[in-house]
């Protein structure tokens, strides 16, 4: 009898089993992957149209530029090539956006977290203001400075448009992951897959 119940019990999940919960929803984790990646993408295209509409002492390019002193140090900013931007961009999308695109799925993995218009844009905002607040004031100042003995993201982009490009990062996010989870888990409308799908 006992068997019998627990092979007919729903199987559930705890918050902390990210192997687990990705394992069992392959298809989830690829749509947080690609709203990453575009979100991404859209917070590189914020900050140009930033540059290109309200900071015309440089050129639209500059964050991008800012970016690759990751990798590159000082070169980027006073001798940028083809090289600088294809670096910005690659650190941008391989780095920040996949990271938080993943913390954004191990949250919309949980069978508690109900799949809404409101709820994925809430998240998104929420995840936007941690990618920057840890981010931008915790991680990247001490490695920029173990780097290049100079944090070039805090010296050279204000922080408003920061918080602001964040968060659009963190909205689009949201957005696109809505977007996309019905094409790639072959669902319709927001109901969460059940483990049959699987």
């Amino acid at each position: 009898m006992m068997e019998s119940e627990q092979a007919t019990r729903p199987r559930t999940y705890q918050w902390s089993a990210l192997g687990g919960r990705a394992l069992d929803q392959p298809r989830k984790v690829l749509a947080c992957f690609w709203a990453g990646q575009l979100a991404g993408l859209a917070f590189l295209a914020f900050w140009v149209l930033v540059y290109l509409a309200f900071r015309r002492d440089r050129s639209f390019e500059y964050p991008i530029r800012i970016i690759a002193t990751f990798w590159l140090g000082e070169g980027a900013i006073e001798r940028p090539n083809a090289l600088t931007y294809v670096f910005g961009v690659l650190i941008n999308q391989a780095i920040p956006a996949f990271a938080w695109s993943m913390v954004y799925a191990w949250i919309v993995m949980s069978p508690r977290f109900p799949i809404r218009m409101s709820t994925c844009m809430t998240l998104g905002f929420v995840i936007g203001l941690a990618a920057m607040w840890i981010d931008v004031y915790f991680l990247v100042p001490p490695v920029m400075t173990v780097l290049h003995d100079k944090d070039y993201w805090w010296a050279a982009l204000p922080r408003t448009w920061d918080w602001l490009a964040h968060i659009a990062y963190g909205l689009t996010l949201g957005w696109f992951y809505l977007a996309l989870r019905p094409r790639i888990e072959k669902v319709r409308g927001f109901d969460p897959p059940t483990s049959n799908e699987f």
